[in-house]
């Protein structure tokens, strides 16, 4: 199939940061065929509470256009990610991960009184 990539940095509760841009498209030759994605970013290694603990690999493909995640990456160190096509797609990738911002449920307003 021809697939783009995404990353995606996860903290501790399980909150997704920004998604990368797509990565260029990529066609994997079926039965045999395997990509690997290089120099990913690594993580941080401070000891904020709110650093990123991970890496998630959201995959595309298809005229949907939808990122299903392929796989996580723990290994702070790790640059790399290889998907030969073995794994099951997992969930969708957050709209806020998109940078799709979304409306408030009640769509009230607040307004500044001290606006005129």
């Amino acid at each position: 199939g021809t697939y783009t990539y995404i990353v995606v940095a996860v903290d501790a509760a399980g909150n997704e940061g920004l998604a990368s841009l797509p990565t260029d498209v990529f066609t994997l030759s079926a039965p045999n065929g395997s990509l690997t994605l290089n120099n990913l970013p690594p993580l941080q290694s401070d000891t904020d509470s709110r650093r990123f603990v991970a890496r998630r690999i959201y995959r595309s493909g298809g005229a949907s256009g939808d990122f299903r995640l392929l796989g996580e990456i723990t290994n702070a160190a790790t640059v790399s990610f290889v998907d030969d096509g073995s794994a099951a797609l997992g969930d969708s990738l957050s709209p806020l991960s998109r940078g799709t911002l979304l409306s408030r449920v009640d769509a009230s307003m607040v307004v500044d009184p001290g606006i005129t």
